[in-house]
């Protein structure tokens, strides 16, 4: 009877779940992306029951499928919810939607690989077989793979001996499936079939192809990520209760053969840790200290350098420590639970999230009680244990979804509660608020947020400012309250207060977190920024006997701010307001000195990053330059981060900062003569290197050719011609192929760089290219004043005018409706051309040549008649006369 009911039920669940995902589908129909990924999760369920039906052996306990029943049921419980709540709809992007659908895809396939396991288990036990005959077993169930299965379904009257409920169970369950799936005309339902040597890269449990392989402690090779995302704590094929079952190190020698054999293996593996790591440093600075602590302790596995992690890692284990110790002496809850405090003290914290879970079904009770009318002692202990189950990740969601929780939680966090009570209720606020999802809805909840800015003033204790700092942070993260939030009265003026020397680490990091959350929005830079005090405070949390954490949110303050108010000043020049900010800020003692401080090699990347974006930003403002150059370690620092060996995103704000700098003449030879400043800008300019960095390197080097005295150094500058040449390629974007034509346009008016690049076939061959009418009129441009500067020399006026294609380009250029700019440089460089004696015959009976020259004339455009005029006459007279020179 058991195996019935289980059986029964696992048909049961598999069945809602794909009507589910059928209802997804048809409401993304639209999204290719999303059906060709629901296809596949329906595709692979069929393909799993059908591989459980195959090897499911005779007379199996209900127990067995216990797990895979439970899998089942949160995956249909999962896509059920987001249906209900909207979120595959509207709420998520395609992007979102598919890689929640594909972990839950990925989760199921692990499931069913382990019931099928168990199952075996179940039965070799039960049958007293010899171990040895037992582990072939396991190895043969371990090493199959999507080929074998094929050949199975074939063999189905081997299993004869299966129970009548097994057969019905699948027969249903495989009836159902094949009943609901229409696959899409565009995708084929073909199964590969791969080679046996390719087995050694599917990892073991999932059958899938690894892409990060790594040894574990029973000596197979599994992927990182099987383990990870299963919390795996025992081997499936190796049983050792003595030995916990954990990664020892990475399969270099497999991952080698992998790569080779797949070569776009490689490019996943890299991106999988990044955006782990990267979620990892989400989670620990959004207050989500258990799943941020596992996380980082698993992005260390890899990179056991990764000073981040390591410093976060060090914060979260101390402030967990200090909770432990604090709550250590306090009374049990009355309420039923699954555990002690004392018992979840001393577990792991992958051992608390499940026992937290198990005491979610008591979740009426402890919410029956979050009243002020409950006695005292019950209510601490009920707002106490709904704060820990909301630490657990699986729990927020459904905590926050409980009819009533979040009304009678914010109706708790008022100053008339006991303290012990406030400080539960608020953590567990903060709690619930560091998942995504939940953000919106609490804030909506009437007065959560005023109450919440209550409770940071200075009158409250410092864990319960704490708590509710990190809920406000959050909740500022919902892009659709930031304004409303930063307009409650005195919030600005209690989160500046708080970043105070004397208010403690953990408040001053979600206060600072809080106001770099707000600065994301316009609205709320001017209100901070008029606030008393708010520069000098956040400047004095750059220091470096600050912690990172705080360091880094103080320093999204201060980029934050500037960005704004910088490009208000750009756009309103005589916008006085945001003038005398950048200036009080810039002046401030020690603001500069401490951002340049922070662009070390040494400083953690995220840090980095913003004190280069608040430098990069100052240098909008003109009047911010000379001071930047001149500051004691500006130059030095922004050009020592112009290197492959520093994230992209950090150069990019670097080499943008020294592009602004340029701008001020005084620092041009000051820079140009910097030692590595040159080479490092030349190298910048390569091919493979990032648009962005190509683009402001490009930008700078022409900035820095403008003056007299740089334009020999830089022309002679080693592989500096080969790269801007590089860059004029049909392949490079128009905004980089724009600034490395005006690099040659201010080199080429020193006439020797002008003899020196019109011997160079590529130099000539690539410019020509860009004087059509289909190239953007910027780059045309542009273009076309290095091609007239180079048709100056006399050297080399007939090379230009007989290089195949150029008279054709340039008499076109000459043509009505295009633009004025262009047409006068196309105009300038025939006429320079026009002055050699050996060209005048050649250019005056090209076809359309002196009729377009007479149009322009006749237009009534000064320049262009200047032009034109020059270009007549040189072709009217005998000798030869200098051409006209033209910067960009």
């Amino acid at each position: 009877m058991a195996e019935m009911m289980v059986l029964s039920a696992v048909a049961e669940v598999t069945k809602r779940l794909v009507i589910s995902l059928l209802e997804v589908r048809a409401a993304k129909q639209d999204n290719k992306k999303i059906t060709r990924e629901i296809n596949e999760f329906v595709s692979d369920l069929d393909k799993n029951v059908a591989r459980l039906k195959c090897k499911l052996p005779p007379n199996v306990s209900g127990g067995a499928l216990d797990s895979l029943l439970r899998k089942l049921e949160e995956a249909q419980a999962f896509v059920q919810s987001r249906q209900d709540q909207n979120f595959f709809k509207s709420m998520w992007t395609a992007k979102q939607t598919t890689e929640k659908l594909n972990s839950q895809r990925r989760n199921l396939d692990s499931a069913f690989q382990l019931a099928l396991f168990f199952t075996t288990l179940d039965v070799a036990l039960e049958a007293n077989k010899k171990i040895d005959d037992f582990q072939l077993k396991i190895q043969k169930i371990s090493e199959a793979s999507l080929r074998q299965f094929d050949i199975c379904q074939g063999r189905n009257a081997e299993y004869s001996g299966a129970s009548n409920a097994g057969k019905k169970f699948f027969a249903d369950v495989l009836a159902n499936i094949s009943s609901q799936v229409v696959t899409s005309e565009n995708e084929g339902s073909t199964i590969t079939t791969e080679g046996d040597d390719e087995d050694e890269f599917n990892d073991p449990i999932t059958y899938d192809r690894m892409c990060d392989p790594v040894k574990g402690t029973d000596g197979l090779t599994y992927d990182r990520w099987t383990i990870i995302e299963n919390d795996l704590t025992e081997s499936p094929f190796k049983r050792n209760k003595s030995k916990q079952f954990s990664i020892v190190c990475d399969d270099i020698n497999v991952r080698r053969r992998l790569f080779s054999r797949f070569p776009g293996t490689e490019a996943l593996f890299h991106e999988r840790r990044a955006s782990y790591r990267r979620e990892a440093l989400k989670l620990a600075h959004g207050g989500d200290d258990a799943e941020a602590l596992l996380m980082l302790e698993n992005v260390l596995e890899w990179d056991d350098e990764d000073a981040d992690c390591q410093r976060l890692r060090e914060v979260i284990s101390r402030r967990i420590d200090q909770q432990k110790a604090e709550k250590a002496g306090e009374l049990e809850l009355d309420l039923p639970l699954s555990s002690s405090q004392e018992q979840l003290m001393n577990r792991t914290v992958r051992e608390e999230r499940v026992e937290r879970m198990g005491a979610v079904h008591e979740l009426k009770d402890i919410v029956r009680h979050l009243s002020k009318e409950t006695p005292t002692t019950t209510l601490i202990k009920a707002a106490m244990s709904f704060a820990n189950l909301a630490q657990a990740p699986e729990n927020k969601l459904n905590m926050a979804k409980y009819p009533g929780a979040l009304e009678k939680l914010v109706g708790l966090l008022t100053l008339d509660i006991p303290h012990d009570i406030l400080f539960e209720a608020v953590r567990a606020f903060a709690n619930l608020s560091s998942a995504q999802e939940n953000r919106d809805k609490m804030a909506r909840v009437p007065t959560a947020i005023e109450r919440l800015a209550c409770l940071m003033g200075t009158e409250v204790p410092v864990s319960v400012q704490s708590e509710a700092a990190r809920a406000f942070a959050n909740l500022a993260l919902e892009e659709d309250h930031i304004v409303r939030m930063g307009a409650v009265p005195n919030v600005v003026e209690t989160l500046v207060e708080l970043l105070r020397r004397d208010a403690g680490e953990n408040v001053q990091r979600q206060a600072v977190r809080a106001l770099a959350n707000l600065t994301s929005a316009e609205e709320n830079v001017t209100k901070i920024a008029a606030c008393p005090n708010t520069i000098g405070r956040v400047v004095d949390l750059l220091s470096k006997d600050t912690p990172v954490a705080v360091q880094l949110e103080a320093a999204t303050v201060l980029a934050n701010m500037v960005y704004v108010k910088a490009m208000a000043v750009k756009a309103f020049p005589n916008l006085m307001e945001g003038k005398e900010w950048l200036v009080e800020l810039i002046d401030y003692p020690g603001a500069l000195p401490k951002l340049i401080d922070l662009l070390a090699k040494e400083t953690p990347e995220s840090l980095q990053l913003h004190a280069a974006r608040a430098i990069a930003h100052l240098t909008l403002d003109d009047k911010n330059l000379t001071t930047i150059a001149n500051t004691e370690g500006g130059v030095e620092r922004l050009v020592s981060l112009l290197t492959s060996s520093i994230p992209i995103s950090v150069q990019e704000r670097a080499v943008l900062a020294v592009a602004n700098l340029i701008c001020a003449d005084g620092n041009k030879s000051m820079i140009v003569s910097f030692p590595g400043a040159l080479e490092k800008l030349v190298t910048l300019l390569g091919k493979g290197v990032h648009s962005s960095l190509q683009f402001h390197a490009a930008r700078a080097f022409a900035k820095l050719a403008r003056e007299k005295e740089n334009k020999v150094l830089m022309a002679g500058f080693p592989n500096a011609i080969e790269r801007l040449v590089g860059l004029l390629a049909p392949d490079v974007e128009a905004r980089v192929q724009s600034r490395a034509a005006g690099a040659l346009a201010n080199l080429t008016v020193e006439k020797q760089n002008a003899v020196k690049l019109a011997t160079y076939e590529e130099v000539i061959s690539s410019l020509t290219n860009l004087l059509s009418r289909d190239v953007p009129w910027k780059v045309q441009s542009n273009a076309m004043i290095a091609f007239a500067n180079l048709a100056i020399p006399d050297e080399n006026k007939r090379r230009l005018a007989e290089f195949p294609g150029v008279l054709v380009k340039l008499v076109d250029l000459l043509s009505h409706g295009v633009p004025e700019t262009v047409q006068e440089e196309a105009a300038r460089a025939f006429a320079n051309l026009a002055t050699a004696r050996e060209n005048k015959t050649l250019m005056a009976s090209y076809p359309g040549a002196l009729l377009k020259l007479v149009t322009l004339l006749e237009s009534g455009v000064p320049s262009l008649q200047s032009e034109a005029a020059r270009a007549l006459a040189g072709l009217s007279r005998r000798g030869r006369e200098r051409g006209k020179t033209g910067n960009i």
